[in-house]
């Protein structure tokens, strides 16, 4: 057993440990401090929010555009806990509901903006973003559960589409074959798809512009994608 995504960025940490990784609307992280980051959230989410997720259901993070959901996800996956990237800005009611289609769990990671208040019995777990005692990236199993992800609901009631970890693996064999010299404005959401696959890419060393939210006007991201 192994855990070849979060491994990925441990390399790139020790091989460029100064060059920027990753890059939102309040500053930068080099790949040492991203992964710092990734290691000591890992180490939250085993301390605090791990025994939930080893009955093999898991834990929701309520997220953002930024570096702090970035550094949220990667730990999910360093730590080997099935994690369900959700919107932080979801109204009270629906995040309700969608944690009740979960199991109704103990413990959520949430972003430090989050409005929302959380149903009774659950507790919001809120890490600053401070490397703080980071540990090492956990094995996984390839047929394990890895993560959730809701679609929008356009259609009807949103659906949980499944990912194992082999799913991570797979993504990351298949960028081999891609150029990851350029760097990429990630322009949807962490909690679709897209953001959870923006995340394998970052750990095999292509770096990252997250798209602040509320961005909107075409000349402001034109202006924005200019600098």
């Amino acid at each position: 057993m192994s855990n070849p995504v979060a491994e990925g960025l441990c390399v790139i940490a020790a091989d460029r440990p100064d060059a920027e990784a990753l890059r939102d609307g309040h500053g930068a992280l080099t790949y040492a401090e991203l992964d710092g980051l990734a290691g000591t959230f890992a180490r939250i989410l085993v301390e605090r929010c791990a025994p939930f997720a080893h009955e093999r259901r898991p834990v929701p993070i309520l997220l953002d555009r930024d570096r702090w959901s970035v550094a949220a996800l990667l730990g999910a996956i360093r730590a080997g806990v099935p994690h369900v990237p959700l919107d932080r800005n979801l109204p009270t009611a629906a995040l309700s509901a969608t944690l009740a289609r979960l199991g109704s769990p103990d413990h959520l990671l949430v972003h430090p903006g989050t409005v929302a208040a959380l149903p009774d019995g659950t507790v919001g777990v809120c890490p600053d973003l401070v490397v703080d005692d980071p540990i090492a990236p956990r094995p996984v199993v390839d047929a394990d559960l890895a993560c959730v992800v809701f679609t929008s609901g356009s259609t009807g009631r949103p659906k949980g589409v499944v990912l194992e970890w082999q799913n991570y693996s797979w993504l990351l064999d298949f960028l081999s074959w891609v150029s990851l010299r350029r760097r990429r404005i990630l322009t949807v959401p962490l909690y679709w798809t897209g953001g959870v696959a923006a995340m394998v890419r970052i750990t095999a060393g292509q770096r990252h512009s997250v798209l602040p939210a509320g961005l909107t006007d075409p000349v402001a991201l034109l202006e924005w994608i200019d600098r």
